[in-house]
This record gives structure tokens, C-alpha cells and sequence, in this order.
């Protein structure tokens, strides 16, 4: 990592339906000047959904960009314990169509020339996917670090870190500011772009969309840290 201020972007994966979550969520960002990369899942998107995201992208143009969350979040997996959307039961072809329909539902339906950013669910995929994106226009990937990504076809656009872990009985809670900001100042020593992961869904009242708006103030004034959508951190790399 270098000595310059650290460039960060948040990811929000799952915005289909309309509901207070994804209120709150746009509510939240936008109004804390934060830029909030949406994962839409094109198969599940409502009428009020689309209504209320082309009123958000309007009135906060630099705060707010679309990718696309694979087609309808649909497990295809016939292994016990693993789930993916496109993955080997797959056929080239059927992956190929339900990406390219996903794609043309967003461009339709949120008024886009273009969809430029890819988030496969659960991060789970296998290499057929790459050439598809590629030949389907698509420039940015979106999975987990760990993750092995062909870049011959496309950028990858990594996750560092999810805002949320799971409880002792299996649920999904949000962490607190504390123990971002002390993961954050951990990993932040070997990566100098970083992204953060969050599900809408997972928050569940005020303290927990505190955490949002504690966090951007500890990156902005603490690391001095420049705050952008995930497709202006790799734009020009």
C-alpha cells in the first residue's frame, strides 16, 4: 500500500423490492454524502421499486450507480451447502441468456445506455462466466478478494470487508462502528482501494444505520479517505 489517502466505496446488494429497507438505505448514504453502488436483482424489480430508484439517481446523480446482481437470485446448485446462480449445472448458453436478459431488464426499466458492473450471487461462479461478460459488455466484477477473477475478459472490483457476520443462532447482524473501524485500520495496511459489502436487509433500526454514517465520518476525517462509486475507484487503473 502506498502513503496516499485511501479511495473506498460501498456496495449494497439485494434492492428488488420496495420497502423501508431500501428507504433508508438511499436516505442514509445520500444525505450523509455518501456514493452507494446498488446490486439489483433484474428479475425481481417492482414498478415502485424502479419509480423510487430513478427519483434517487436523479436528485443524486454522483451518489447513486447500478450493477447488476445476477438475473433472479435463483439457487441452480444440486450440491448440499453450496449456492450459485451460475455455476457448472449451468449450460454456457442458459448463463449467457439469463444475464443478457437481466441486463436488458435494467436498461429498460431504470432508463441505463449501459450496465458496466456485475455482482454473481453469493460471489459464487465458475470461469464460463468471464467470456459471457465480455462479450455482453459488461467492465466490472464484483466478488469477494479471495476470489480468483479472470481479468482477460474483465476488471475485477474487489469486496474487503462485510459490514454484517452471523449471531450463534445463525443470524445476520450489523457489527458495530468499533469493530469496523478496528477491521477497517487492519486491512487497510495491505490495500489502499477497499470496498465494503452490505445487505439492506440486515438492518434493523437506528443504531444500526448509525453505523453507517459513524463510519463514513471515521474514513473521511481519520484516514482523510476520498469516497467514491465503485466504478470511479478502478476507472482509470
Amino acid at each position: 500500500m502506498d502513503d496516499k489517502p485511501p479511495v473506498v466505496y460501498f456496495r449494497n446488494d439485494d434492492v428488488a423490492e420496495y420497502d423501508r429497507g431500501t428507504v433508508n438505505l438511499l436516505d442514509t448514504f445520500t444525505s450523509n454524502g455518501i456514493p452507494i453502488g446498488l446490486g439489483v436483482i433484474p428479475f425481481r424489480l417492482t414498478d415502485a421499486t424502479c419509480k423510487f430508484l430513478l427519483k434517487q439517481v436523479e436528485a443524486n446523480p454522483k451518489l447513486v450507480e447500478f450493477y447488476q446482481h445476477g438475473f433472479a437470485h435463483v439457487n441452480h446448485s444440486d450440491t448440499l451447502g453450496r449456492r450459485y446462480e451460475f455455476g457448472p449445472t449451468r449450460t454456457t448458453e442458459q448463463q449467457e441468456q439469463d444475464i443478457r436478459a437481466g441486463k436488458e431488464i435494467m436498461k429498460e426499466r431504470l432508463g441505463l445506455e449501459e450496465v458496466l458492473g456485475f455482482v454473481p450471487p453469493w460471489h459464487k461462479f465458475d470461469e464460463s462466466i468471464f467470456p459471457i461478460l465480455g462479450s455482453l459488455d459488461f467492465e466490472y466484477f464484483s466478488v469477494g478478494v479471495w476470489n480468483q477473477v479472470d481479468e482477460t475478459h474483465i476488471k475485477a472490483t474487489p469486496i474487503h470487508l462485510n459490514m454484517s457476520d452471523r449471531d450463534a443462532s445463525g443470524r445476520w447482524y450489523i457489527k458495530s462502528f468499533e469493530r469496523l473501524r478496528r477491521e477497517f485500520d487492519h486491512y487497510i495496511k495491505q490495500y489502499n482501494t477497499f470496498g465494503f459489502l452490505l445487505h439492506h436487509p440486515e438492518f434493523h433500526g437506528r443504531d444500526d444505520w448509525a453505523v453507517i454514517e459513524q463510519l463514513g465520518r471515521y474514513l473521511r476525517e481519520q484516514h482523510k479517505a476520498n469516497l467514491v462509486l465503485m466504478t470511479e475507484a478502478y476507472a482509470k487503473k
